[in-house]
């Protein structure tokens, strides 16, 4: 079952590139990259998410940490209007729809957002990152 489900996702990949090529194909190689890696980031800090979440709405975050889960939420929905407009505006490359168009000036605002706000979130989560890289090199010695 494991198998013949990857195979129909590496088929869609597969038709789905095969239609972009040069720099259309980085572009969209890379978009699907980030959202994947999005996707597969949330998927794995869901709980802290939800329970965060819970958090932020009872009003229990104050100060820092309610600041920081704001910028965690604004990055969510940056990303998400990102993909949803980027898949809207490679429809409008693919079946030459004029009207999605609008979908590019979307697109390049909340990519450009979403960008700022992840290089936030990992510099807010850079001395966590080094003080575990240093005890992961601690006890490999």
């Amino acid at each position: 079952m494991k198998n013949r489900f990857l195979k129909v996702i590496v088929d869609i990949i597969k038709v789905y590139f095969i239609r972009w090529e040069g720099d259309a194909f980085i572009s969209v190689a890379v978009g699907t990259a980030c959202s994947l890696f999005f996707a597969i980031h949330i998927y794995r800090n869901w709980g802290w998410l939800a329970s965060t979440s819970d958090d932020f709405f009872s009003r229990k975050l104050q100060g820092k940490k309610r600041w920081l889960y704001l910028i965690d939420l604004l990055s969510i929905i940056a990303w998400s209007i990102s993909a949803v407009s980027g898949f809207l505006l490679m429809l409008a490359h693919m079946y030459e729809i004029e009207s999605f168009l609008i979908f590019a000036r979307i697109y390049a605002i909340s990519t450009r957002t979403a960008a700022y706000l992840v290089v936030v979130h990992i510099l807010k989560h850079l001395a966590q990152f080094v003080s575990y890289l240093k005890l992961r090199i601690s006890h490999s010695k």
